[in-house]
This record gives C-alpha cells, sequence and structure tokens, in this order.
C-alpha cells in the first residue's frame, strides 16, 4: 500500500532533505529531557513515509567531478540528493548529476548563500524515482572547479510514485 502524499507531505521531504544536506549526525543520542520520549512523533510513524540513508559524503578537492560510493536503490521508491558546492569567486551553477542506476534526476531546488558581497555556496536538491532501478555511484559535475563539494543521498518509500520521475512525490 503506497501513502498518496499532497503538498504538505513533499514540502516535508524538501525539509527533511535540506535539513539533513545542511547536518551530519554521526552518532545516536538518547534523549535527556524528561519531556520528549523516543515514540513521540517521529513523521515516518505519522505519515508511513519511510528515510533510508543510501550514502553521503564530501570531498575538499578543488575540482569540477565528484563520485559518490556506489547505492543500489528500492524500486518504486523517491530517491533525493542534496549537492553542496562551494567557489571562492560567486557561487557556482547547479551541478549535472547522473547514475546512481537512475535513468535521470530532476532539480527540486536550488540556493546560494554564503558571501557578503556574492554568494559563493550552492545547495542543489534533484529527485529520481525507477520501477527498476539498477546500482552504482552518482558523478557530480560541475561547469567548474569548486571545493569541498558535500552531498547526502535519500530514499523515501511510502511517498506517492505518480508524476515523471516523482513528481507526484516532490515538484
Amino acid at each position: 500500500m503506497t501513502h498518496k502524499s499532497g503538498p504538505a507531505s513533499w514540502r516535508r521531504i524538501l525539509a527533511l532533505t535540506l535539513f539533513g544536506a545542511l547536518t551530519t549526525c554521526t552518532d545516536v543520542r538518547t534523549p535527556t529531557s524528561p519531556l520528549r520520549s523516543p515514540e513521540v512523533g517521529t513523521a515516518q510513524a505519522v505519515t508511513g513515509i519511510a528515510q533510508t540513508l543510501l550514502t553521503s559524503g564530501n570531498n575538499p578537492a578543488n575540482q569540477r567531478i565528484f563520485t559518490s560510493a556506489s547505492i543500489a536503490p528500492t524500486p518504486n521508491a523517491l530517491v533525493t540528493v542534496a549537492v553542496l558546492g562551494h567557489n571562492s569567486s560567486a557561487a557556482p551553477a547547479s551541478p549535472t548529476l547522473s547514475g546512481g542506476g537512475m535513468t535521470g534526476w530532476t532539480v527540486v531546488a536550488s540556493v546560494t548563500f554564503d558571501g557578503v558581497a556574492a554568494p559563493h555556496k550552492r545547495l542543489t536538491i534533484y529527485r529520481a524515482l525507477s520501477a527498476a532501478p539498477g546500482s552504482g555511484p552518482l558523478t557530480i559535475t560541475f561547469a567548474s572547479s569548486v571545493s569541498n563539494a558535500q552531498w547526502i543521498v535519500s530514499q523515501w518509500t511510502g511517498v506517492d510514485g505518480s508524476g515523471v520521475n516523482g513528481a507526484g512525490a516532490i515538484n
């Protein structure tokens, strides 16, 4: 059974993806507040949408092409990728994304930030969905060299799989 999501669901997925792109947690922490228990209100329990981290990484080198670890998406699961690039002179253009077992990637959103006179960073979110995905690494290609490229690849099940390339879940 697939959960049909409306605008609130895709906004939640985008917000969680953006949050994940800007933060990295390397360990699980036990809540310390008595007012907050672990079983209270996760998006997964309430909506039937489940998120799985497929891979994440960064590369401090100053280059145009970056490669992630190999991923193997589940059939009919939405895959989102958040890519952050940094350039010392101006925010780089959104990179192209290929591979990862998907035939194509669609840009969902892009934002520039971090600068006084001009932005120096760009965060771009991509989506893909396939009934029969393959597997493999993602190739992230910028038009010009960037440094400190970072990426987070998440898989979402229980979302609306309609529309082109996952547009029913997030557009």
